[in-house]
């Protein structure tokens, strides 16, 4: 609360520090918003839809699935991690089911810019069609490596620090991985380059 308030001042009374107030501003409504999401998560992990919405998340396959959906719907992984996030922080998701659902959290946003790149060009179609493969391709790799070497934890509780450091480690090692292959990530004979258009 007191760094709110020293953000406002700064925002309302110092112009010249003013992007310094609006961060400080900006983290305490992150850190408030993830808190007040966490309380509002706890009843409802105990609901049968959640029961019901685990149960169907069982199966790796099925959680990215379910998360590419709720990702897709959301249009926004940051919301969808936060959310994940929050329902972590009960003790209710296992790791078994957050990791996959990490995984198809980052299929889902690549929605998003998909329905961005309709209007746009072909450039812009060729950019969401990269992005779209890159997550597929790291999914593909680094779901099964996590299913060989993550069998010690698999049912243990997944929290909410853990669940962040997987969404970062997938964007890093699929990064890296995939590196070598950007030129075929942001090939497309849907949307060729002017001199393949040729």
């Amino acid at each position: 609360m007191a760094a709110a308030c020293v953000g406002l001042l700064l925002y309302l009374l110092v112009p010249k520090r003013r992007a310094w107030g609006g961060l400080l501003l900006g983290l305490y409504l992150l850190l408030t918003g993830m808190e007040q999401m966490a309380a509002s998560a706890a009843p409802l992990a105990e609901t049968e839809t959640f029961r019901r919405l685990m149960a169907l998340a069982v199966h790796p396959l099925s959680a990215v699935l379910v998360g590419t959906a709720v990702t897709g719907v959301l249009q926004s992984s940051s919301a969808a991690i936060g959310l994940l996030q929050a329902f972590s922080a009960t003790g209710t998701v296992p790791w078994s089911v957050g990791v996959p659902l990490v995984l198809g959290g980052n299929i889902g946003t690549c929605v998003t810019v998909l329905l961005a790149s309709i209007g746009g060009g072909s450039n812009a179609k060729r950019a969401a069609l990269a992005h779209l493969r890159f997550n597929l391709l790291g999914t593909a790799v680094l779901l099964p490596l996590w299913l060989s070497f993550g069998a010690s934890i698999r049912y243990r509780p997944i929290g909410p620090v853990e669940i962040a450091a997987v969404h970062t480690a997938f964007n890093l090692l699929s990064a890296t991985m995939l590196l070598p292959l950007s030129d075929y990530l942001t090939d497309s004979f849907l949307f060729p380059t002017r001199g393949k258009q040729a």
